[in-house]
């Protein structure tokens, strides 16, 4: 009997690169690139930290199918009349001070902003400006983390402040008639525009964001922003 080998070649399977090339990427968004210093938000409680850009890459189909419900119960995109259109884009984020978290975390054009870095006083704010504030939402008189807030109600008499406000918490919830207590800390929220193309982080870099260290909202570890 005659014996007949076989030999099975194998065919090696490139795996698709999702990566655009930087002219590609220039070309569909000229605001943002790898490096930039941002404001990104955690999609687990709706709080903003300070993050860096570490990739920008093509969304998949199932990535734009996320991004689109994402963005269709986006209360706090719905309050500011913002566009729904994204372009396309996952941007690929690490927090800063969240040593036990290295993996970068996927987000859409709508989820991380120029950092905030302007203060805006007290006696400047109006009815239904949009500013990020810092708040807890366990303990309200204590430190927490910072949300977007769109003030309802302002006192501002000779020996009292008094600041009332809507909290986006996330993607789809609000919480009505919060009064924020930390009322020197009240931020501008920024739009999305070129970070390092505007300032100087070494010389200009905006105040750090902190957060209480004890908030008990999860078992996570979430990034510690300490203001120095």
């Amino acid at each position: 009997m005659d014996l007949v080998q076989i030999l099975v070649k194998q065919i090696e399977v490139k795996q698709k690169n999702t990566s655009l090339p930087k002219q590609c990427l220039e070309e569909v968004n000229k605001e943002n690139k790898i490096g930039d210093l941002v404001d990104a938000i955690d999609l687990v409680h709706g709080s903003w930290f300070e993050a860096k850009i570490a990739d920008i890459k093509a969304a998949s189909i199932s990535d734009n199918n996320v991004l689109q419900v994402q963005q269709a119960n986006d209360q706090m995109t719905k309050e500011n009349g913002a566009t729904s259109d994204d372009d396309g884009l996952i941007y690929q984020v690490v927090f800063d001070g969240y040593e036990d978290c290295e993996e970068p975390v996927d987000l859409s054009l709508h989820q991380i902003r120029h950092r905030a870095r302007k203060l805006i006083k007290f006696e400047d704010l109006k009815f239904g400006d949009k500013v990020m504030v810092n708040y807890n939402l366990e303990e309200p008189k204590e430190r927490g983390f910072w949300y977007d807030c769109c003030v309802t109600n302002l006192k501002n008499g000779r020996s009292t402040k008094q600041l009332i406000g809507t909290i986006f918490v996330g993607a789809d919830s609000e919480l009505e008639n919060c009064k924020i207590i930390f009322l020197d800390e009240i931020f501008a929220i920024e739009k999305t525009i070129t970070l390092m193309d505007q300032i100087s982080v070494s010389k200009n870099s905006p105040i750090a964001l902190s957060i209480a260290l004890n908030v008990k909202m999860t078992k996570l570890k979430l990034p510690v922003l300490v203001k120095n």
